[in-house]
C-alpha cells in the first residue's frame, strides 16, 4: 500500500510541473503576440525620463522614446502613477529586453505566491491560461496577487503589514479597493487604516517622483477609460450589464452600488473572511474586469461547477489568444463561463452569509463558513 501511495507525485511536484508549464507557454506566447499592457506603463516611464508627461498620448511617447515598441489602441496610461514608478527600472533597458525581464519577474511572483500559499495544484493548473494572457500582456496582476494574498496570510498575525499590503495594491490598480469594504464591515480597525495610509503614501510618493499633477491628470482620464472600456465583449463583470440598463450611472458609480448590493448577504462573515469573501464581489462590481482577473479566484474555495467553467473558458481563451483556433464567434463560450463562476463563487459566500445570519437554536456560529 505505501509503495501505491508513494508512487503517486506529490503535490509539491505537480505545483512544480505547473510552473515549468506556465513558464513554457508564456514565452511562446511572447514569441507569437505583440499585444501589450505593459507597453502604456513602459512609454509612460520612458516618457518621464526624456521630460516628457508620463500622461501624455501613449503613441506620442512611444515614438519620442521607443521605435521598436509595438503599435498600440491605448490613449494614455490607464495605470495610477505608482504603476509608472514601477516601470522605471525597466524603462532603462529597450523595449523587446524590458518586456522580456517584465515576463521574467511576473512567472517569479506567481510560482513565489504558488510555493508560499501552497496552493492545490488544480488551482495553480486551471489559472495557468489566464496567466499566460497576463504575463505576455505584462500585465500587474503578478504583483497585485502577491499582495493580496500576503493581506490574506498576514491579516491575523501581523494586521499593519496586511493593511499596507492591501493599499499598495489600491495604489497600483483601483479595483482592489472593493476589499477595504470587507475590511470595513468587518471591523478590522488595524488593517483599514494601514491599507489607507499605505495607499496614500505611495500616491504621494509617486506624485512627488514623477512631479505635480500625474494623480490629477491620471484620476481624470480613468473616468473616460471605464467609459470606453466598459461595454467591451471582454469586459466579464456585472457592471457590464447593470450600465446597459442604467446608462445614466457612469460605469464607476455603478460599480460602487453594486459593491454595495453585492456585500449585503456576506455581512455575517466578513467578522471573519473579510478579504476572502469579497474576492468575488472585486470581479463582479469592478467596472473593468478582464478575462486575466480571474486568476483570483485561486485564492476562493471553488465547487465542481466552477472549477468546470474556468477549465472551459481558459482552454477557449488560451486557444485563441496562441492563435490556434479564430476568435470569431468565440466570445460567449470564451467569456460566459467566467461570469456565471464569478457570480456561483459568490452565491456560496452569499448562501453561507444568510445562513450565518439565522444560525441555528444553540450554534451561534452555524453557516459562518463554506460548506
Amino acid at each position: 500500500m505505501n509503495t501505491l501511495i508513494n508512487a503517486h507525485p506529490s503535490a509539491s511536484t505537480l505545483r512544480r510541473l505547473c510552473m515549468a508549464l506556465l513558464l513554457a507557454l508564456s514565452v511562446w506566447a511572447i514569441l507569437i503576440t505583440p499585444e501589450s499592457d505593459f507597453v502604456q506603463d513602459y512609454a509612460a516611464a520612458k516618457g518621464w525620463m526624456l521630460g516628457l508627461d508620463p500622461n501624455g498620448p501613449t503613441d506620442d511617447l512611444l515614438a519620442a522614446c521607443c521605435s521598436d515598441a509595438p503599435p498600440n489602441q491605448i490613449p494614455q496610461t490607464a495605470h495610477p502613477p505608482l504603476a509608472t514608478l514601477l516601470a522605471l527600472p525597466f524603462a532603462l533597458l529597450p523595449w523587446t529586453a524590458a518586456r522580456w525581464a517584465w515576463m521574467l519577474v511576473s512567472w517569479l511572483l506567481i510560482t513565489l505566491t504558488w510555493e508560499w500559499l501552497q496552493l492545490p495544484p488544480l488551482a495553480c493548473l486551471l489559472s495557468i491560461p489566464f496567466w499566460v494572457i497576463g504575463i505576455s500582456l505584462g500585465a500587474l496582476e503578478p504583483l497585485l496577487l502577491l499582495l493580496v494574498a500576503t493581506t490574506l496570510q498576514d491579516l491575523e498575525r501581523a494586521p499593519l503589514r496586511a493593511g499596507a499590503a492591501l493599499g499598495l495594491a489600491m495604489a497600483l490598480k483601483v479595483y482592489p479597493g472593493m476589499l477595504v469594504l470587507g475590511l470595513l464591515l468587518g471591523r478590522r480597525w488595524r488593517p483599514l487604516l494601514a491599507a489607507g495610509t499605505a495607499a496614500l503614501l505611495a500616491t504621494a510618493g509617486a506624485e512627488i517622483i514623477l512631479g505635480p499633477g500625474v494623480t490629477r491628470d491620471w484620476l481624470a482620464f480613468s473616468q473616460v477609460n471605464a467609459t470606453l472600456h466598459v461595454g467591451s465583449v471582454r469586459n466579464v463583470s456585472l457592471v457590464r450589464i447593470a450600465h446597459t440598463l442604467l446608462p445614466a450611472l457612469s460605469a464607476n458609480m455603478t460599480g460602487v452600488l453594486l459593491a454595495l448590493l453585492l456585500t449585503i448577504p456576506l455581512v455575517p462573515l466578513l467578522r471573519c473572511e473579510p478579504i476572502r469573501a469579497m474576492l468575488p464581489v472585486m470581479l463582479l462590481s469592478s467596472p473593468i474586469c478582464w478575462e486575466l482577473y480571474f486568476v483570483f479566484l485561486s485564492l476562493v474555495p471553488l465547487g465542481r461547477a466552477e472549477r468546470a467553467l474556468l477549465a472551459l473558458s481558459g482552454l477557449v481563451g488560451l486557444a485563441v489568444w496562441m492563435r490556434l483556433i479564430s476568435g470569431v464567434g468565440m466570445a460567449l463560450p470564451g467569456y460566459g463561463p467566467l461570469f456565471v463562476a464569478a457570480m456561483l463563487a459568490w452565491y456560496r459566500w452569499a448562501r453561507a452569509g444568510l445562513a450565518a445570519a439565522r444560525p441555528a437554536a444553540g450554534s451561534p456560529d452555524a453557516g459562518n463558513t463554506l460548506q
